[in-house]
């Protein structure tokens, strides 16, 4: 119980010199107006102040709210060659050629990281079209 009765004592008495905190005001020899809650040194003027009569400190103002836009879409300019038209596969009825699996499946891997993918599909991506371009280059090459 003593116990207690000490702590509230000692809680009780440490808000109250809390509140009853003085901040002292004076100017220094260079004309600057300094603050501290200890009295300044060799007698120099001071005025006495409470920690709720201290003058309003101008701080940066703040940031003002921007309208967020969202960023256009850049649209293409027009359809791109394909690797299949690039490499004059099936002109001449020749739909049956061997590689032509090899570049629809470069076409579909390209156009599936053009609409855009995450760090894990961009690793399966990248390998897979590694992969695919060494086999054609082999076989079709």
């Amino acid at each position: 119980m003593r116990f207690i009765s000490l702590l509230l004592v000692l809680v009780v008495g440490g808000f109250t010199s809390a509140l009853s905190a003085e901040v002292y005001q004076w100017t220094d020899a260079d004309g600057r107006v300094q603050y501290s809650d200890v009295k300044p040194p060799d007698g120099t003027p001071y005025k006495s102040r409470t920690e709720f009569d201290l003058p309003y400190v101008h701080t940066a103002e703040p940031v003002k709210p921007q309208k967020y836009s969202q960023p256009k879409k850049v649209k293409s300019s027009g359809p791109q060659a394909t690797l299949i038209k690039r490499a004059g596969i099936g002109r001449s009825r020749d739909d049956t050629y061997p590689c032509k699996g090899y570049l629809e499946t470069l076409e579909r891997i390209q156009e599936a990281m053009r609409k855009g993918y995450n760090v894990r599909e961009s690793n399966y991506y990248h390998k897979r079209k590694r992969d695919i371009s060494e086999r054609y280059y082999k076989d079709c090459r």
